[in-house]
């Protein structure tokens, strides 16, 4: 490695998505308490955690952009008529921190941004973005996985979470 390269810090990438989502939390003045990105140093162990937990690798070199292609354990899906995020306070806790992490690409290869927080503050964001297309949630035990993908469905992981979709879908049959 020549010495240009030795002392390089690795590149910030502020994409579209990014940039918008920081924008929002200010304009909303959601606090940090509520809703900020993942440092650093944590979220390649958070997005190992999860690919362990959750997602089918057959190959190490697999950039996945879906996770929800690729579950490893039982899932569970339904289809929403209005917009999943309204659904979402009743499959998550509000008062717990939740793992947030959206569908992203820079330079052309997938990418997870990771945020942790509230879930009233994170359906706000997402809500007013216009960026935010894909988008999962893990608790911090990282015991289950919901997927809001871009066809509108719901998709649970993770035997808690099969479970409350499944009931959410009695629910909504019910109305």
């Amino acid at each position: 490695m020549n010495d240009l390269h030795k002392n390089r810090k690795p590149e910030i990438v502020w994409t579209n998505m990014r940039q918008e989502i920081e924008k929002l939390r200010k304009e909303m003045n959601i606090s940090l308490d509520d809703f900020k990105p993942v440092g650093i140093n944590q979220w390649q162990d958070i997005q190992k955690t999860i690919e362990k937990n959750f997602v089918k690798v057959t190959h190490y070199t697999n950039k996945f952009h879906w996770y929800w292609e690729r579950f490893s354990q039982d899932s569970y899906s339904i289809q929403c008529k209005i917009h999943p995020h309204k659904y979402l306070n009743r499959v998550l806790e509000k008062e717990n921190d939740l793992l947030f992490f959206v569908s992203d690409r820079v330079h052309e290869t997938p990418k997870f941004w990771f945020y942790k927080g509230k879930l009233p503050a994170i359906q706000n964001i997402i809500e007013e973005s216009y960026c935010i297309g894909e988008y999962y949630f893990s608790s911090e035990k990282m015991d289950w996985l919901l997927c809001v993908n871009h066809h509108d469905y719901l998709i649970g992981t993770g035997e808690v979470m099969v479970e409350k979709i499944r009931q959410l879908e009695k629910e909504i049959i019910r109305k």
